[in-house]
């Protein structure tokens, strides 16, 4: 790696050098193998599947005019189609799209040009941390009423009064 200060040793041989490349790049062509493939979505035009029928193939061809294309009635149905394949790859519940949050967080997404969801780690650390801290900050006004009001809590089969 010249110019970052990383020199090769000079006691590795060009056989030895040699073997160490092909060993990479076999690596780099397992992973590149073994990564997920991209599937087409149903409603494109590139089905990967020839099982389309001819009835349905004239349906889709006279759904180009205008009132489609104003609506971008092929783009809602490919974002209706990920939306989807993310409930079924990620094993989500379908009860999640009963959830408000759900819809509301569609809807803030779309008036944010170029808005990317927040990824794994975001979720599980920083952001699970930020509301946490929020709904503990929400509950302290109900909190400050126990010492006085007293408090219940109820579990599947006892309730216990503190």
């Amino acid at each position: 790696m010249s110019g970052n200060g990383i020199a090769s040793c000079k006691k590795v041989t060009d056989e030895v050098f040699a073997e160490m490349k092909k060993l990479v790049r076999e690596c780099e062509h397992r992973l590149k193998s073994a990564a997920p493939r991209q599937v087409s979505l149903p409603n494109t035009g590139s089905l990967l599947c020839s099982s389309v029928s001819n009835v349905e193939q004239k349906k889709r061809k006279g759904m180009n005019g205008p009132l489609d294309r104003a609506f971008q009635n092929e783009a809602r149905e490919q974002c209706d189609a990920e939306v989807a394949r993310m409930f079924y790859t990620g094993g989500l519940s379908f009860h999640l799209a009963r959830n408000p949050h759900y819809r509301n967080s569609y809807f803030r997404a779309s008036t944010l040009p170029g808005y990317v969801p927040p990824g794994y780690n975001a979720l599980r650390t920083t952001l699970l941390q930020q509301e946490k801290t929020h709904i503990e900050r929400c509950l302290q006004p109900i909190k400050g009423t126990w010492s006085t009001k007293g408090v219940s809590v109820c579990s599947d089969r006892d309730s216990i009064s503190l």
